[in-house]
């Protein structure tokens, strides 16, 4: 994170196309598509220097349509993040994905400045910032300069890097699926 208040705003409209909303790619392939989850996300933290964007996804390994079991999911939920996160690194989003994610983005701005309690907060925040009480002004012309060229180099500097991969699942799940783990072992911090 660089302070840069351009570099923030790239990292939130590529979270939104990413898995940031209802029509995130994330949730349009791996929920409604592959229905592999319920819920599927993704969100962007800052802490000082610092940014984590983290991928979240709630999947099972019942398929009672079916009457199986299915351990494949976790699988095909990483294969997932990973075919999505390549090709916002190497495809340019559409312009309506730019355009949406940049509009979910001013709306989220809007709400917080239409809330007095939470507007003088963000007022107050602000002061300390290196762009003053106008920084709510700045975000909102900076949104509007962002480009697909911008989305696609931030999401190359920051997927070039090894992910961290975090499961929780069931014992059953973590055997049937551990030589596929192995291999994520060799690629990824597991």
């Amino acid at each position: 994170m660089s302070g840069n208040i351009e570099d923030e705003i790239k990292f939130e409209i590529l979270n939104n196309i990413l898995g940031g909303s209802p029509s995130s790619r994330l949730f349009s392939d791996l929920r409604e598509q592959q229905n592999l989850a319920y819920s599927v996300s993704s969100s962007v933290q800052s802490f000082e220097n610092t940014g984590i964007i983290t991928l979240r996804i709630g999947t099972t390994t019942d398929h009672p349509e079916q009457g199986v079991k299915a351990y494949d999911n976790v699988q095909k939920s990483l294969e997932g993040f990973k075919k999505h996160t390549d090709l916002l690194m190497n495809e340019e989003v559409s312009d309506e994905e730019l355009e949406s994610a940049k509009m979910k983005l001013k709306q989220s701005l809007i709400e917080q400045t239409q809330n007095p309690l939470m507007e003088t907060d963000l007022l107050s925040m602000n002061i300390v910032e290196p762009y003053g009480i106008k920084r709510i002004d700045k975000y909102f012309e900076a949104i509007d300069k962002i480009t697909k060229e911008d989305i696609k180099n931030t999401a190359k500097f920051i997927f070039s890097f090894n992910p961290t991969v975090s499961i929780l699942a069931s014992p059953d799940t973590i055997n049937s699926q551990m030589p596929y783990l192995k291999t994520l072992g060799e690629i990824y911090n597991v």
